[in-house]
């Protein structure tokens, strides 16, 4: 039998620049972070929200950089991409509960692979717009900021491997801070 265990989940995207936050105040937790494609994320929410797709492509790629940056402070994190778990749900499943030690579950519900796929062509069509590539240029900058999550502007449904991806666990001092405090990714 498992012992028992308390769990909460947190689903919110501004979450993920908070969790140094939620790391002090339980110190003993695990984060599972889970990043999608900046165009899906910025198309998605351009539904409720009246911000330029170039301004929410520069937001979501700044809450990841943000998080990234915070890396070197945080203990327990697992983080993977939603393109990862559409593409093999239960490979990804096993991986998170192995994380939080665990035991798996079969996953019994159908899990779609091509949601992004929507968004992908509506930046296709956003791309032939003359105005709106001046409005939103592509360039080497915003391709590099993606790249570093294993995403592409450019070659939007290919993954990059990239090194934030998967566990990070350090050591936790008695001050709440992280025994790897002045490394560098």
């Amino acid at each position: 039998m498992m012992p028992l265990v308390s769990i909460t989940l947190k689903k919110a995207p501004p979450n993920l620049i908070r969790i140094r936050f939620f790391q002090k105040l339980f110190p003993n937790s695990k984060f599972i972070v889970i990043l999608r494609h900046p165009l899906a994320v910025s198309f998605a929410t351009q539904k409720w929200s009246k911000t330029s797709i170039g301004e929410l492509i520069d937001h979501t790629l700044l809450g990841y950089e943000i998080f990234m940056n915070d890396m070197d402070y945080l203990c327990n994190v697992y983080v993977l991409r939603y393109e990862d778990f559409v593409a093999n749900p239960q490979d990804e499943i096993d991986k998170v509960y192995y994380f939080l030690n665990l035991e798996s579950l079969h996953i019994q519900h159908t899990v779609k692979p091509d949601v992004n796929e929507k968004y992908f062509s509506m930046w296709e069509a956003n791309r032939k717009s003359c105005l709106k590539r001046l409005l939103l240029p592509v360039d080497g900058c915003l391709e590099k900021r993606a790249n570093k999550f294993g995403y592409s502007i450019y070659n939007y449904r290919n993954l990059l491997p990239s090194p934030i991806l998967g566990v990070h666990n350090k050591a936790l001092h008695s001050d709440g801070n992280s025994a790897a405090l002045h490394c560098r990714r």
